[in-house]
């Protein structure tokens, strides 16, 4: 019921008049929370569209030639850096290796015969470590002290001067010359 139309046509006011006029506002008319929500959406766009516009004119303003240096300069520093993890990576897996390589082939000291190799000659082929074959082999002839007896065989696992077995019998050998040739690799 439209009670405003009531105050304004007085004693004339029907129920026939308020049905047609308010058929008629639904018609020619919007609802005023329709209308709010329509004019504060137009109102977010509006900014949406001022926001827009001034991204733009910063677009405006950069140098296509220094975006361009920029993004080379990016690519170039993205270069560099996979190309150093990739020969860091390299260069963890050859260490990995030769330190397992320099374990079974009993090194007493594996930081010492490392300063001993030469790591240039130093690669891997697939997952083989290659160039300590040779270097490994002149090491155990000229630096004997630098391996244990027992390839294998950790300086932690060797016990004794005679690896866990007795002394032989009727040896006058002193203390001191069994560990000398225990040191040296000297037969006993």
């Amino acid at each position: 019921m439209l009670e405003w139309l009531k105050t304004i046509l007085g004693d004339t006011y029907t129920d026939d008049i308020d049905k047609k006029v308010s058929d008629q506002v639904g018609k020619d008319f919007v609802a005023r929370t329709d209308f709010n929500g329509v004019n504060e959406t137009k109102k977010t766009l509006e900014a949406t569209v001022k926001d827009r516009e001034k991204q733009i004119e910063e677009l405006k303003k950069v140098d296509p030639k220094d975006l361009q240096a920029k993004i080379t300069e990016l690519q170039t520093a993205n270069t560099q850096a996979a190309t150093k993890y990739e020969t860091e990576l390299k260069q963890i897996k050859i260490d990995n290796a030769l330190e397992a390589r320099l374990h079974a082939e009993g090194a007493v000291n594996t930081k010492a015969v490392r300063a001993l190799l030469d790591a240039t000659k130093l690669g891997l082929d697939g997952e083989n470590l290659i160039g300590v074959d040779d270097q490994l082999k002149a090491l155990k002839e000229t630096e004997k002290w630098a391996f244990t007896a027992a390839p294998g065989k950790t300086a932690g696992a060797r016990s004794g001067t005679h690896q866990g077995n007795p002394p032989p019998a009727n040896t006058e050998a002193t203390v001191g010359d069994e560990i000398m040739g225990t040191m040296y690799g000297k037969a006993e």
